[in-house]
């Protein structure tokens, strides 16, 4: 019959088959058991069921260490998974193009505001010895990405084409000046008619209550970095950003008129600086 029997499967112990049963059986079905049993017959680390050949094991005796680095592997390889459905599975603008929300801290991400441009307005001023002309443009889209009541940032789209001028109350001066505003001299509003800032860096300040934004600005096709303070309002499904701006015209080629690169203008002369304020109104 082969190997010899322990004792009959009715009386309790377990019992080891003849071997054209194949693998080995212990009756018993408790796992202390069937270690303690496979330890006195010399077979621990063999395979080790209890029942008829056709059932399910209820404890497989293997290498111990082994076991437990699969055990640990399979945690691991359900976490990543995890951690990576519910960071694709996430609006497109909330995602950081270097993906810096992986890892333990992309459970977590910020929510995506998307910008009402109708809610939303820019205005402008731009000044010259003489005097100053004021307007406004449009905007056109863009997002707000918060983290509960804070900014983490976000991007916003103007419709250069929409300028207009506040100030002027003459129809003909009014459209002089903003025919010379949307040319080649100064904004080129034909060939480049958006003009794009993308936030890149966030600071919350605590003694000024305000955040200290840097981002690309992007006018006339060229870009660069830019730093201003700005305020942020919740509302539950409603946000509210608010910046006050300055930047140099010069270093997005709208050189025309001036007083720092045409030494000759005099009180022609328009000053480098223009000044925007931005409010945008974003919705989830």
């Amino acid at each position: 019959m082969g190997p010899a029997w322990i004792g009959p499967a009715w009386m309790g112990p377990a019992w080891i088959g003849p071997a054209w049963m194949g693998p080995a059986w212990i009756g018993q079905s408790h796992p202390v058991y069937q270690k303690k049993t496979a330890e006195s017959q010399g077979i621990l680390g063999q395979k080790i069921v209890y029942g008829n050949m056709n059932a399910t094991p209820f404890f497989e005796l293997g290498n111990e260490k082994r076991m437990k680095k699969n055990i640990l592997f399979l945690v691991l390889l359900a976490f990543s998974v995890t951690a990576i459905f519910l960071n694709f599975n996430t609006p497109e603008n909330s995602r950081s193009s270097d993906f810096r929300h992986m890892s333990f801290t992309g459970l977590f991400q910020e929510d995506s505001y998307q910008v009402d441009a109708e809610a939303s307005e820019v205005k402008w001023t731009g000044r010259k010895l003489t005097g100053n002309h004021t307007g406004t443009v449009k905007i056109k889209s863009g997002n707000l990405n918060v983290d509960g009541d804070k900014l983490e940032g976000g991007m916003f789209i103007i419709d250069m084409t929409s300028m207009e001028n506040e100030d002027i109350e003459d129809p003909d001066s009014r459209a002089k000046l903003m025919g010379h505003l949307r040319s080649e001299d100064f904004f080129g509003t034909a060939t480049h008619p958006e003009a794009k800032l993308v936030i890149t860096n966030v600071t919350y300040e605590e003694e000024t209550e305000q955040y200290r934004v840097t981002g690309d600005l992007t006018i006339k096709g060229k870009t660069n970095s830019i730093t201003f303070p700005a305020g942020l309002s919740n509302n539950g499904n409603t946000v509210t950003a608010s910046a006050d701006i300055t930047f140099d015209r010069t270093k997005w080629d709208v050189r025309y008129g001036s007083g720092s690169i045409f030494k000759s203008l005099g009180d022609k002369a328009i000053y480098d600086d223009v000044d925007i304020s931005v409010r945008l109104v974003a919705r989830q």
